[in-house]
């Protein structure tokens, strides 16, 4: 009898782990459905997407102007090698959108590689502070992926403050009507909201 309790812990347990989770679901849709050329900027809270050559080149031309001491720069380097090499099936055009967890307001790219005490901290060739989606759209950003796990850190007052960027991005994506939801609860999943926004093209050049 003292087993019982324990058993059906274990078995809980193991039907949660056995539900979807929602990133790999926005995972399977986005393989199926997007172009795979067309240009994606990724919250990186996921769902993973491995990313293309071309993907590849960008990290890579990046990766060229850390300082030439930074821990980031040897190993780094070696998987964008790797990766351009022998790109993975599938792979994707992706811009990543990270987040400074770190830090108690946002930083600049400037800010990170001109402070050594911030190399310690997470991927220097993200980005970590969110552009206006007219700008995304001008640079060729078609579709954007986020999740509640990202937008929720942002949630909290005086936000607007300390992370005036991610505020915005996250009020801008909000106002449009996502092609994709994948909620948890709806699906019997697992993990965050996942939503896929629509862009539109980028507008054709002048001239």
């Amino acid at each position: 009898m003292l087993l019982l309790p324990a058993a059906a812990v274990t078995a809980a347990r193991q039907a949660e782990l056995l539900r979807p989770d929602t990133r790999t679901l926005a995972f399977r849709w986005i393989a199926a459905r997007l172009p795979r050329g067309d240009r994606i900027l990724l919250d990186d809270y996921g769902p993973v997407l491995r990313p293309s050559p071309a993907a590849v080149a960008r990290r890579l031309a990046r990766l060229a102007g850390l300082p030439p001491d930074h821990p980031f720069l040897f190993g780094r380097r070696l998987a964008l090698e790797l990766l351009r090499r022998h790109p993975p099936d599938p792979a994707f055009d992706v811009e990543e959108l990270a987040h400074p967890w770190w830090s108690p307001r946002e930083l600049t790219r400037a800010e990170i590689l001109g402070d050594r005490s911030q190399w310690r901290f997470g991927d220097p060739l993200e980005p970590r502070r969110p552009r206006p989606l007219a700008a995304y759209r001008r640079a060729g950003i078609r579709w954007v992926v986020t999740n509640s796990a990202a937008m929720e850190r942002y949630a909290f007052p005086g936000a607007e403050a300390r992370y005036p960027s991610f505020v915005r991005f996250y009020r801008e994506l909000r106002r449009l009507r996502p092609v994709a939801t994948f909620d948890p609860r709806a699906l019997g999943a697992r993990g965050p909201m996942v939503w896929i926004y629509d862009l539109g093209p980028p507008p054709a050049p002048q001239g």
